[in-house]
């Protein structure tokens, strides 16, 4: 069975938008390990059946842990294809697959895209751990229309953020019940925005 290391160092959304990728790996009879910048980030893809590890490392030092460990070492859209040249060096893996965002591509079809030249068989379905203990839809849907918002981007990219204002009167507007989503990086936006949820 060849080893395949996927490397990750955007956010949730994105690892999200990965998890095809990683699946049809899986299905097509790889041993896919993850390598994640962010303990954030694997919390989502909790007791995935598809990955064999997940490792999380803060610094790029971790990444001489895995010299001559991979038969493939795979990056996620839009990281630089340069930089995971680089990591290659460090590692050592026999061959690299790794691309860029294409205008008007979605990011599920660029990963499934980096893939393409080792996989046979496909799979669009993305993976979310849930677990009926940390449901938090059970817990805040009520009935009748319910809307979810997420209004964040994490701390490194607030400027993509759209303004706090406009979102408040975008979820003013609506009739319903109201989920607005935040993470740990976006705490300072919850005191702009609680009283409407």
């Amino acid at each position: 069975m060849k080893k395949v290391l996927v490397f990750h160092s955007w956010g949730i959304g994105d690892l999200i938008m990965a998890t095809p990728m990683l699946r049809t790996l899986a299905i097509n009879g790889y041993k896919v390990d993850l390598f994640l910048t962010s303990e954030t980030n694997s919390l989502v893809i909790k007791n995935a059946p598809f990955i064999n590890k997940v490792f999380v490392g803060r610094s790029y030092l971790n990444i001489f842990l895995f010299f001559k460990r991979y038969d493939y070492l795979i990056s996620t859209a839009c990281i630089d294809p340069k930089k995971v040249k680089l990591l290659n060096f460090i590692i050592n893996a026999k061959h690299v697959l790794t691309g860029i965002q294409l205008n008007n591509e979605h990011r599920i079809d660029t990963n499934l895209r980096i893939v393409s030249p080792i996989v046979d068989k496909y799979t669009r379905h993305c993976y979310i751990y849930n677990d009926a203990n940390e449901n938090i839809l059970k817990k805040y849907l009520k009935k009748g229309k319910n809307i979810g918002f997420a209004i964040g981007s994490g701390s490194k990219q607030k400027y993509k953020r759209w303004d706090i204002t406009k979102f408040r009167k975008l979820i003013q507007r609506f009739d319903a019940n109201k989920l607005v989503f935040i993470g740990p990086d976006e705490r300072e936006l919850e005191d702009n925005i609680g009283h409407l949820m």
